[in-house]
């Protein structure tokens, strides 16, 4: 992970005497934008769940939240994602675990922090999730420190110069920057890029 000191030395000169609290926001939302619509942080784990394990506890690296699931294999099949809703119009019974046994086929959430396949079996789990930084984070992966800082630099660009009443305040030069940053991650979201962090191996689910 790289702190978001990094970013700074890509924002400072193009927004002179901003203070770094402001600063650090911006970079903050500007990463946040650029994983919820590019998608490109990617977190592996696997696991293993019992019966009892219904609710599994979804684990991401500090400083992060899951956007959503790309893939969810048990045994090695991949299971489709279902709305709660949806399952019971389809699966009548699995909320209190009355199906009746047969293998899982799908996976849902009761909230964002927990993960539940559908019907519960003993078996082994691996998980692909798609994260984004929390709204405190102090460090960002490190591809896009490596790949993306000036990209970054101009989200955060787009809103420091927007700030009526400062020094640094720059409505044209914001335009210009969001465009850029807008534009670039437009088109690394069509190119479908990928990066991933991986997760190392647990023998069981971690529980909030």
């Amino acid at each position: 992970m790289s702190s978001l000191d990094t970013f700074l030395g890509h924002v400072r000169p193009y927004a002179p005497g901003v203070p770094d609290p402001a600063a650090y926001k911006a970079i903050r939302l500007a990463a946040i934008e650029f994983c919820e619509r590019t998608r490109l942080w990617k977190f592996e784990d696997d696991y293993d769940v019992s019966v009892d394990d219904c609710n599994s506890g979804i684990f991401t690296p500090n400083g992060s939240v899951l956007h959503d699931i790309e893939i969810v294999l048990f045994n090695g099949t991949e299971l489709h994602p279902s709305t709660t809703r949806d399952l019971d119009r389809r699966e009548k019974g699995w909320r209190t675990g009355d199906l009746g046994g047969g293998l899982p086929k799908w996976y849902t959430q009761i909230d964002q922090s927990t993960l539940r396949i559908v019907p519960a079996m003993e078996g082994h789990l691996y998980v692909c999730f798609r994260l984004k930084p929390t709204q405190d984070a102090t460090d960002l992966p490190e591809f896009i420190s490596r790949e993306y800082t000036e990209v970054i630099a101009w989200g955060a660009l787009g809103r420091l110069l927007t700030i009526p009443g400062q020094s640094y305040s720059n409505p044209d030069l914001a335009q210009y920057y969001s465009a850029k940053f807008i534009d670039k991650i437009d088109r690394l979201n069509t190119k479908g890029v990928t990066g991933q962090q991986n997760a190392p191996k647990r023998t069981r689910p971690s529980f909030f």
